[in-house]
């Protein structure tokens, strides 16, 4: 093949929390919300807020948290303290994101995406299993892009926001 030992074979995979600009999408700043959001997670948006999922029974998901920009060799989560504080927060409620996936899942092209609610470490990360946790409207897999990261397709804006 021509092509066989070109830059294109070194590309790294995808991070989760990035969206995929060239298809159309819609990212939203936030200047209220919640310490600690981590890119590629399910948010929901509560009394004003952008939040973690906390297990409450009927979250609003927002959309999904968008990596920052400043964040090139890291996956940082975002914070109001520090040198450097985050102004905005930034969700991606449409188009082509990726996201992390809880270790286990084996999720399909156009499943259901759901979000987890339930008490842990996966809380926001997108899960197969609809038991206690919040379905993303409209929400499917796409493909794999890495170790329990996929990205999906948000094919219609959601209300949470």
């Amino acid at each position: 093949m021509a092509f066989a030992n070109t830059v294109l074979e070194v590309q790294p995979d995808l991070m989760a929390g990035e969206v995929i600009a060239s298809a159309p999408h819609s990212v939203s700043a936030f200047e209220v919300w919640e310490e600690g959001l981590i890119p590629g997670r399910f948010v929901k948006y509560d009394t004003g807020s952008i939040d973690l999922l906390d297990v409450s029974a009927t979250p609003l998901i927002a959309g999904v948290v968008r990596r920052k920009i400043a964040s090139a060799l890291e996956n940082a989560t975002y914070t109001k303290l520090g040198i450097a504080p985050d102004q905005v927060a930034e969700v991606v409620n449409f188009g082509f994101v990726t996201v992390e996936v809880v270790t286990g899942d084996t999720p399909a092209k156009f499943g259901q995406v759901y979000a987890t609610n339930t008490a842990g470490l996966d809380l926001g990360k997108a899960t197969t299993t609809a038991l206690n946790n919040a379905a993303v409207p409209g929400c499917v897999f796409w493909e794999a892009k890495a170790t329990n990261v996929w990205l999906v397709l948000v094919p219609k804006y959601l209300t949470g926001v």
